[in-house]
């Protein structure tokens, strides 16, 4: 991986000052990549996702680890110093690079499904007749007829309100898509519709996107590379997450530490099978 689009060492993520959750020894995100990362509940999955995308400061050893993000010059910005010292720029920098879906939608309940959609592209400059021109095309490609555009929000089923919620990000300019369960509370064959739409969408233009999912079958149908997190004891019980435990796929195979794997949804299985939480 030559540049790659994130690279990421000796972190440590965790809420509480000295309690870590999760520890990544040396792991480097594809640029124009679909990744996901698959793991038991408390593995530090979210935890990593608000850290990358400058959500939440869960970075417990801010000078020691290096979490570099190359820009569109192809330079490399350190997200520790975001964090530290330029505030200010932070919220420029999540706005112009990463756009994001999460398992609970966040639409405004008091706008209607169009200003919820159409909300990240006026505050990216857009003029209104475009922002809503390209959302009415985004509805139509997500099977959204395009009255709901004007209805209000309360009046829309939690299905409805879900591709809301990916219509905004997709059409939404970003260089890194960040989902978090973003079909955790969807049916299957609605969930995949969804993904099918959104990771095609995100290859033709190429662009990344990191998922964060505990469904096995959608992550091996459109990942390129799935991460794949354990338990280790490093003085207290935490999460490890490291490039050697990547699955990759080439063509309509996949390996692990280079060697091809027969039953990918085995190998995962496993690892969620040995959480503590599960034994």
């Amino acid at each position: 991986m030559t540049n790659p689009l994130i690279k990421i060492k000796n972190l440590h993520c965790g809420y509480a000052p000295g309690k870590p959750v999760l520890y990544v020894d040396d792991l480097n995100l594809a640029e124009n990549e679909i990744t996901f990362m698959l793991g038991p509940s408390g593995i530090g999955k979210s935890t990593l996702i608000e850290a990358l995308g400058l959500i939440n400061d869960t970075i417990l050893d801010n000078k020691s680890s290096h979490v570099l993000f190359q820009n569109d010059q192809n330079q490399y910005v350190n997200l520790n110093e975001l964090w530290i010292n330029n505030k200010s720029e932070l919220e420029t920098f999540r706005r112009n690079y990463f756009s994001f879906i999460f398992q609970n939608n966040y639409l405004m309940p008091n706008l209607s499904a169009g200003e919820n959609m159409m909300m990240t592209l006026l505050m990216k400059g857009e003029n209104e007749t475009e922002a809503k021109d390209k959302i009415l095309y985004y509805m139509d490609k997500v099977g959204l007829v395009g009255d709901l555009f004007d209805k209000k929000v309360v009046h829309l089923s939690g299905g409805q309100k879900q591709r809301l919620a990916f219509v905004r990000a997709i059409a939404s300019p970003f260089k890194l898509l960040i989902g978090d369960e973003p079909t955790g509370n969807l049916d299957a064959m609605t969930a995949d519709k969804l993904m099918s739409y959104a990771t095609q969408s995100i290859r033709d233009s190429n662009r990344s996107a990191l998922f964060v999912s505990h469904d096995i079958n959608l992550a091996l149908r459109y990942a390129d590379t799935i991460l794949l997190f354990k338990f280790i004891k490093k003085d207290v019980e935490l999460g490890l997450l490291s490039d050697s435990e990547a699955l990759k796929r080439e063509g309509d195979k996949w390996y692990h530490t280079s060697k091809e794997i027969a039953n990918p949804h085995q190998l995962i299985m496993e690892g969620f099978l040995q959480s503590p939480k599960m034994l």
